[in-house]
């Protein structure tokens, strides 16, 4: 965004005004008056200072990234102007993954789109509906690339891969979440099959869990894509061991958690990451009525509902 809010010196060295320009860091900013061209680049707290020789309408552009905004500023005028680089569609269907991305990045999210807002995705020639069940929820692996402390969006697939599968070879588990088939060789896997644009985006996140099935403190591991643990589906733990994460405000608001197999088919239990707390064989579920469940983690036929930020 740009911001201008001029402040009259009174004439002092020829200085009319100063005008300050908050926008995006690094953006290249100038300001147009006649035959007067001035032009600096934002520092990293997104500011760019002009010391103006005349009081009037000054034309003042940001470009960043290969996108260029502009807009009129009256230096002579006590005001403050707004020019946003964002150019969202309020339908977040209609938005591309680098569109809806740069909205996250910025904490600008929740002022476009609402909880439960959809978005297809195709995962090796199969659409599905994924929807936001979060703002500001995830915390980012990398802060300092990303720009801030939490992903802006949390998305969720609105129902199950097809077809139903299981989450690991076996019976009993020695790791939790973190050493499951379905994270260490399927999900990198369904990541390829992602259209490239949201591979370019997704954003690695800390996924708490616990490491064994009666685990007294949490793990983290970093994930592109993930499984909701039993307390963000719920808000409470009913098999589960820990509290791994907060819940998810999609669910909070009372949501249905029943999911089909593949958009449209029968409803079927799906998985979380959360260990069953009395047995090592097994993982918390959510039932085909939406309620707490557990079973083997080598069942197949089974829900598959990923999460991912951006």
């Amino acid at each position: 965004m740009i911001l201008g809010e001029p402040v009259i010196l009174g004439g002092g060295n020829g200085i009319a005004c100063v005008l300050i320009i908050s926008t995006d860091p690094g953006a290249r900013v100038t300001c147009n008056f006649g035959n007067t061209e001035i032009s600096k680049t934002a520092n990293a707290d997104g500011k760019a200072v002009f010391e103006l020789k005349k009081a009037g309408v000054w034309t003042v552009t940001a470009s960043l990234d290969g996108e260029t905004v502009s807009k009129e500023i009256d230096t002579s005028l006590a005001l403050e102007t707004e020019i946003d680089f964002i150019n969202a569609d309020p339908v977040l269907e209609n938005n591309s993954w680098e569109t809806i991305s740069k909205v996250a990045k910025k904490g600008e999210a929740q002022n476009y789109w609402n909880i439960g807002d959809t978005k297809k995705v195709t995962i090796n020639g199969v659409t599905y509906e994924t929807q936001i069940i979060d703002f500001d929820h995830n915390d980012v692996t990398d802060p300092t690339s990303y720009g801030r402390e939490k992903a802006g969006i949390t998305f969720q697939m609105k129902n199950s891969l097809n077809p139903g599968r299981n989450i690991h070879g076996t019976g009993t588990m020695t790791g939790g979440w973190a050493s499951l088939y379905i994270r260490t060789n399927g999900i990198p896997e369904i990541i390829t099959q992602l259209e490239t644009e949201l591979q370019d985006v997704l954003l690695n996140v800390e996924t708490p869990y616990g490491a064994t099935y009666n685990a007294t403190s949490l793990s983290y591991v970093s994930d592109k894509l993930f499984l909701p643990s039993e307390w963000e589906v719920f808000g409470y733990k009913s098999f589960a061991s820990l509290q791994e994460g907060n819940q998810f405000a999609y669910y909070a608001a009372g949501n249905s958690r029943v999911k089909t197999i593949g958009d449209g088919g029968g409803a079927n239990l799906w998985y979380t990451r959360s260990y069953f707390a009395q047995y090592p064989g097994y993982f918390c579920t959510v039932d085909q009525s939406g309620n707490p469940g557990y079973i083997a983690p080598n069942t197949n036929g089974r829900g598959v509902s990923l999460c991912f930020c951006v």
